[in-house]
């Protein structure tokens, strides 16, 4: 196919994938231990983290969307303002105990 010529296009494409991207890092997390950090509770002394549980969904700082204003920052520093080479707008973190 075409590559990716307006940022309307990708955001459209990012949206309707998201939650299978989602779905893997969710599995990737499961396989190798990885956590993904809580939202900041009253009186906490840093990031913390834990394992996914869907019934506790709202506790977690998910990554989502790549914002439209950082979209645009990173196209006319880093791409040229050339949409097809931004690659990151589904995002998400897993943080992980020891590197093994």
């Amino acid at each position: 196919g075409r590559p990716i010529e307006t940022l309307d296009q990708l955001q459209s494409q990012a949206f309707l994938v998201q939650d299978i991207f989602f779905d893997f890092v969710v599995d990737l997390s499961r396989f190798t231990g990885g956590k993904f950090q809580l939202k900041p509770g009253e009186g906490s002394q840093g990031a913390e983290f834990g394992e996914w549980e869907e019934s506790l969904s709202d506790r977690f700082q998910l990554g989502g969307l790549k914002t439209l204003s950082s979209c645009i920052a990173k196209l006319d520093l880093a791409y040229n303002r050339d949409v097809s080479r931004l690659l990151d707008m589904c995002r998400e973190t897993l943080y992980f105990d020891t590197v093994e």
